[in-house]
């Protein structure tokens, strides 16, 4: 790196020229070489840009008929969905497919071209979750306190964790827990779960969880949202 000495006909130099990059800081302008970011793929990310792949193909391939289903699930005032500030959103039909493809494709199970049928799952009423620092059995759970309805047949639990950068970690991949209908206060240890995706995290952190009811044919229902900072539990 090469540092630059400004005079009274160039006072910044920005950008990138070739193979050289100028910029500044606080002690000055400076050039470095130019050195192309390396993209690490795992084999989460992978598994899902090809999940992802294959249903936006299927999409591509079906009848005008079955899209003017999804059209129509899609825009159902029961599909609606709010965003962590709790404002209502709907998907379009192809991401409504393709969401419910993938979540399916997940599961083990074998999605259906045609939208899910059924009852859609109630709100979960009563829960409590705990996300923490230590990697111990049970550090980290979510715990349903109120008895399930039947409509319930699994679980799509997302975690999400704001580090002590302030900075929100990106989404992370989807955790199935399999449901029995009308099960009393199930305890599911997230402890593995959560340090897998997580490794390194302080105790100033802070966690968000976005829980979800689906059917047993992958219709959705109303997403609850718990947070707190780690070490402490939170519930409704």
């Amino acid at each position: 790196m090469a540092r630059i000495k400004y005079n009274s006909l160039i006072s910044d130099i920005r950008g990138r020229l070739g193979s050289f990059v100028f910029s500044s800081n606080s002690t000055g302008g400076y050039v470095k070489n130019f050195v192309p970011p390396v993209f690490k793929r795992s084999a989460a990310t992978s598994k899902a840009r090809t999940a992802f792949s294959i249903a936006s193909n299927i999409w591509s391939s079906l009848s005008v008929a079955v899209k003017e289903e999804w059209q129509a699930y899609a825009s159902d005032i029961e599909q609606v969905r709010y965003d962590w500030f709790g404002d209502p959103f709907f998907l379009s039909s192809r991401a409504s497919f393709i969401s419910y493809y993938i979540l399916a494709s997940r599961s083990g199970s074998i999605p259906s071209l045609s939208p899910p049928t059924g009852s859609k799952p109630s709100p979960i009423t009563s829960a409590e979750a705990l996300f923490s620092s230590s990697n111990t059995p049970l550090s980290s759970y979510f715990t349903v306190i109120a008895p399930l309805p039947v409509s319930f047949q699994w679980l799509h639990a997302k975690v999400l964790l704001w580090n002590s950068t302030s900075v929100f970690s990106p989404p992370r991949p989807l955790l199935f827990l399999a449901l029995l209908p009308s099960s009393v206060g199930p305890s599911f240890d997230l402890s593995s779960y959560f340090s897998s995706l997580y490794p390194y995290r302080t105790e100033s952190s802070s966690w968000f969880l976005a829980v979800t009811p689906l059917s047993a044919t992958f219709r959705q229902g109303t997403t609850v949202f718990l947070s707190n900072v780690l070490n402490s539990e939170s519930s409704f």
